[in-house]
């Protein structure tokens, strides 16, 4: 399947190209015949032209070296980059996460440890009352409520 270029698409690309290479008769007589039949690609080309020559007085002259100066404090900062991400992939740089993570689980074990060894010695059950008695003999004990539960039966629809 064949294209064809669109008049205003090849008007753009040949003002482009026009800037890389010299025309030739049929392209500058095509430029010409485009900008008669319509004025607003005269502008058109202008600005492209205004383009080209902003980006061509903004581009880096490499015929000046860099300052070494410069150039160091660059290769340090690349070189700091790459020690920093070789040392964030190392264990080192995890192991006081991974510390403090087992630190924090031991403690937790051993509050529930002591938070159930706590209730253990003065608790007692009743066979017949499913209340639970806390404290000593010699010390009032503290009866909690036995909450009954109540099963709710749904009927069928007639």
């Amino acid at each position: 399947m064949i294209f064809r270029e669109l008049p205003r698409d090849r008007f753009l690309r040949l003002v482009e190209e026009s800037r890389d290479r010299p025309l030739t008769d049929e392209e500058v007589a095509f430029l010409e015949r485009n900008e008669a039949a319509d004025p607003s690609l005269v502008d058109l080309r202008s600005e492209t032209h205004d383009v080209f020559d902003l980006l061509q007085s903004a581009s880096v002259d490499l015929s000046e070296p860099v300052p070494l100066v410069e150039q160091k404090k660059f290769e340090d900062r690349i070189l700091r980059k790459v020690n920093v991400q070789a040392v964030r992939e190392g264990v080192q740089y995890w192991t006081p996460g991974f510390i403090g993570a087992g630190l924090a689980c031991l403690i937790l074990i051993a509050a529930f440890q002591v938070f159930q060894t706590s209730l253990a010695p003065g608790q007692s059950k009743s066979s017949g009352d499913a209340s639970i008695v806390r404290g000593s003999e010699k010390e009032p004990a503290l009866v909690l409520p036995e909450f009954e539960s109540k099963e709710v039966a749904l009927r069928p629809k007639p």
